[in-house]
């Protein structure tokens, strides 16, 4: 299930306006939608869209694609960049597992000549092990 992040439009011909909305690709745009984010109305002059900024970094994250034009208004609320898209605070702050402590190194000591090792004396056979003896049967 591919999620996107797009336009539903609400108003009617020549006053358009829109709902910035996560929906599942297939859907159609003005269909089924998972949750709505915020609006946009081009009509108005200056800040004329609103976006919920938690909850588009949580679908940013989930790996919901904007359209290009809702990329354009996530950029403009400085949501998303050039750059990587930035991580909700949920994601951010997990904390990192514990690094293993380093063995300290142990100084290396002068190589001193060894002395010639003495020949083992042979090693004895080994004495075959005693096989337990069985448990007494039980009469009836």
């Amino acid at each position: 299930m591919a999620l996107v992040m797009r336009l539903r439009k609400l108003g009617s011909r020549h006053q358009p306006h829109f709902r910035i909305a996560v929906a599942e690709s297939a859907s159609g745009r003005d269909s089924r939608f998972v949750e709505e984010l915020g609006w946009y109305d081009p009509k108005l002059e200056g800040d004329n869209s609103n976006v919920n900024a938690e909850r588009a970094l949580y679908w940013l994250a989930k790996g919901a694609k904007p359209t290009d034009t809702v990329r354009s208004i996530l950029k403009r609320h400085n949501l998303i960049g050039t750059g990587p898209a930035p991580q909700p605070a949920e994601a951010v702050a997990e904390p990192e597992p514990p690094a293993e402590p380093e063995a300290p190194a142990e100084p290396e000591a002068p190589a001193e000549p060894q002395a010639p090792a003495e020949p083992l004396a042979p090693a004895e056979p080994e004495a075959p092990a005693e096989e337990p003896e069985p448990p007494p049967e039980a009469t009836q």
